[in-house]
């Protein structure tokens, strides 16, 4: 690689980055989420995954029903989704909210950074808003 290439990657990532900030500010207020520990999440060997698939694994994958993508941000090596899971296959739950921030390291494989989670309660079963706090 070029120093020049280097250099045009290095301002790419520190645009990204600021880019990745400023979309996590803008979304829905994280306070009535739980932030969960990404460790707990696929880390992707195969570097031609990309990171949409690698978010849909984490908000449950084809085992927690329909997907919504409220918001999608995806650069050269950070991206962003904001995930809603309606209709849960579940008796209390109703709806799940999931904030998911994904880097791309060195080698070109995606990771989760962040990850946030909520829930909304079937009516009669709680909450009704999204939140940390169990259904009854």
């Amino acid at each position: 690689m070029t120093q020049q290439t280097i250099l045009y990657r290095k301002i790419f990532a520190a645009f990204g980055l600021v880019i990745l900030v400023i979309c996590i500010l803008c979304v829905a207020s994280r306070d009535s989420l739980a932030k969960l520990d990404p460790r707990r999440f696929p880390h992707w060997v195969d570097p031609k995954i990309d990171p949409k698939t690698l978010a849909y694994e984490c908000s449950g994958g084809s085992d927690a029903g329909p997907i919504v993508y409220l918001k999608e941000t995806i650069g050269f090596d950070y991206a962003f989704f904001s995930i809603l899971r309606p209709n849960l296959p579940d008796d209390s739950a109703a709806a799940a909210r999931y904030e998911i921030a994904l880097q791309k390291d060195d080698n070109g494989k995606w990771f989760v950074t962040e990850i946030w989670y909520g829930q909304r309660c079937q009516k009669g079963r709680g909450h009704q808003n999204f939140s940390i706090e169990p259904c009854e």
